[in-house]
């Protein structure tokens, strides 16, 4: 252990000090990265051209592993790497920074497929997200960890679709209280609030009574402030909920709404 820790102090004060930087501070991804996301967590404002020279210099010390094709490239640090990274990080007190860095380029991430229209359940997006699921979930995590509301909303709000498809709920999404969730978006407080109610019943922390209640309120929030499509939306999800658990009578009362 010694050795490896001698080596890698090495091969780390060997770089010029740009590169030391950027290799502490991708330590905070949790699985492969493109050049956005690395960035997105730089510290001295440089340019996508000036991170990928930097990358460039770290993939030739083998000290960043290159995946993907040219038009679609992808970064990734080995595991004992991104440890001793992180260690690095830590020590020169980056972490916190560079953690808030990465949190809202991945909530930039949900804003932007949201202005651009993209539908959260439709294949674009939730193949966007599985390239990144463990990066999103650790940016939710820390959210939380961090009690950063508007981030933890928005990105519950973005995601909760996805985990049914993958059919994997982020353990983080069990310590979310509907009540701290609050977005300057109400389409996206909305349906954090139906990412919400639908982990609870998946993971069954809460009955049909409860799911029901979280539905409403997912309602409410897009009556008061959110658009015709929020409203529609929120209608279809009562309906479809209380379809699944039996209730015919109410579920057509609120696909009638929707329509």
């Amino acid at each position: 252990h010694q050795t490896l820790q001698a080596a890698m102090d090495w091969s780390f004060d060997l770089l010029p000090e740009a590169e030391r930087d950027l290799l502490s501070r991708l330590s905070v991804f949790s699985q492969s990265f493109d050049l956005a996301a690395a960035t997105a967590v730089a510290s001295d404002g440089a340019d996508a051209l000036d991170v990928l020279e930097r990358i460039a210099g770290l993939i030739d010390r083998s000290l960043l592993v290159t995946e993907g094709t040219a038009d679609t490239a992808r970064y990734r640090l080995l595991d004992t790497v991104r440890e001793y990274a992180a260690h690095r990080l830590r020590q020169a007190d980056g972490d916190a920074e560079t953690r808030e860095r990465h949190r809202h380029h991945f909530v930039d991430r949900v804003h932007d497929a949201w202005r651009k229209g993209l539908s959260i359940m439709g294949d674009p997006w939730v193949s966007m997200v599985a390239l990144d699921r463990e990066n999103f979930h650790a940016a939710l995590e820390d959210a939380v960890t961090a009690g950063d509301r508007e981030a933890a909303t928005v990105l519950v709000g973005g995601l909760h679709y996805t985990w049914y498809w993958h059919g994997s709920v982020p353990p983080v999404v069990s310590s979310i209280d509907a009540d701290w969730l609050a977005c300057s978006s109400p389409s996206l407080h909305a349906e954090a609030l139906t990412g919400v109610a639908g982990s609870a019943w998946l993971t069954e922390r809460i009955g049909v009574e409860g799911v029901g209640q979280l539905l409403e309120r997912a309602r409410e929030v897009a009556d008061t402030a959110g658009t015709e499509r929020d409203r529609g939306w929120t209608r279809y999800n009562l309906g479809y909920f209380f379809h699944i658990v039996g209730d015919n009578v109410t579920a057509r009362a609120w696909m009638e709404e929707c329509l």
